[in-house]
């Protein structure tokens, strides 16, 4: 997704807008594998069932957002010592 450079205000209002499709696409995804795996649970076993669907969302979006979150801080790291040693060079 193109940066504030580029394309100015438009690039945080694009990314609200995309993060809000996100959720919106993930609600729809969740309700209907709740659905699937209720309806296929064997009698008595549903909410044994249908509760690891709920475990794992959270537990693996937290891991991703931690590993989003550790990559992000990573290459802002890199690119700001190239930007550094980019203008040590040009001075």
């Amino acid at each position: 997704m193109p940066g504030y450079n580029p394309i100015g205000v438009l690039a945080p209002i694009l990314l609200a807008v995309m993060r809000v499709l996100q959720g919106l696409a993930l609600g729809g995804e969740y309700g209907g594998a709740a659905t699937y795996v209720a309806e296929h649970a064997p009698d008595g076993k549903r909410s044994l069932f249908t509760h690891w669907i709920q475990i794992f969302a959270s537990a693996f979006g937290t891991v991703f957002e931690w590993h989003d979150f550790i990559f992000t801080r990573r290459w802002h790291r890199v690119a700001a010592r190239r930007r550094s040693l980019e203008n040590k060079v040009l001075k």
